[in-house]
C-alpha cells in the first residue's frame, strides 16, 4: 500500500513519464512481453542488450523479464530503489544524468566517460545487489552457497570464469559480466549532472 501511495505522490513525476513511455512504445507495437515482480514492471522491447528504468517501469532487450537471475534486471532494480529514495527529484538526480552518460559512452573509445562506473550506476548496482542478496540470497533462510535457487552476489560483482550458478533466462547462459558497486570519478562528472548539458558532445570530446 505504501509503495502505491509513493508512486502517486513522492515518485509521481517518474511514474507519469514511465507510464507514458511504455504506453507509447506499446501503441507502436514495440512491446513483446510484460512481466511483473518485486513491485516492478519489466517490458521486453527487444532493445540491443540494454535496459532503461523510469520509476517502477523497466524496459530491456529481447527476453527481458522481472527475474533476479538476469543480472541486468538486478542492476535496473537498483534504479527503482533510487526512485523510491530520491522521490520527485529522481529524474534530475539520476534519470537524465544516466541517460546522458549512456548516450556519451563509446565502447570503442576507452577514454570516453565510463557509464557503468558513474556514481548513480554503481549505486544502482549496489542497491539492487543488496536487495536481492537480502531477500533471495545469503539473507534468505536455507541459503546454500552456489545453489541454483539463490541469488549469488559474488558473481554479480566479480568477473569470474565460472559465472553465476544459475542460467540467465534472457541469454540462455550464465551471467559472467561484473557490475561495479563503487563509482569512479571522471572529469566530466561535474558537467553531466547538469540536465541536458551532457547531451552536447563538444563538452566531452
Amino acid at each position: 500500500m505504501w509503495e502505491f501511495i509513493s508512486r502517486v505522490t513522492w515518485q509521481f513525476p517518474q511514474t507519469v513519464v514511465g507510464d507514458l513511455f511504455v504506453s507509447g512504445v506499446n501503441a507502436i507495437g514495440q512491446v513483446n512481453n510484460v512481466t511483473h515482480n518485486y513491485g516492478m514492471t519489466a517490458v521486453d522491447m527487444g532493445l540491443n542488450a540494454k535496459a532503461i528504468t523510469i520509476g517502477y517501469y523497466t524496459a530491456g532487450a529481447k527476453g527481458y523479464t522481472a527475474d533476479w537471475k538476469d543480472h541486468l534486471f538486478v542492476h535496473e532494480y537498483g534504479h527503482y530503489i533510487q526512485s523510491q529514495q530520491h522521490g520527485s527529484v529522481y529524474l534530475l538526480t539520476v534519470g537524465i544524468p544516466s541517460l546522458q552518460s549512456a548516450i556519451t559512452q563509446k565502447s570503442d573509445n576507452p577514454n570516453s566517460p565510463r557509464h557503468h562506473d558513474r556514481w548513480f550506476e554503481a549505486d544502482a548496482s549496489y542497491k539492487g545487489m543488496a536487495y536481492f542478496d537480502k531477500h533471495y540470497g545469503s539473507g534468505k533462510d536455507g541459503y546454500v552457497t552456489g545453489s541454483l535457487d539463490y541469488f549469488d552476489r559474488n558473481s554479480f560483482t566479480d568477473d569470474s570464469w565460472r559465472g553465476s550458478p544459475y542460467i540467465n533466462s534472457r541469454t540462455g547462459e550464465r551471467n559472467y559480466s561484473a557490475y561495479p558497486i563503487s563509482g569512479k570519478f571522471h572529469w566530466t562528472d561535474p558537467v553531466i549532472y547538469w540536465p541536458l548539458r551532457g547531451l552536447i558532445p563538444a563538452i566531452f570530446y
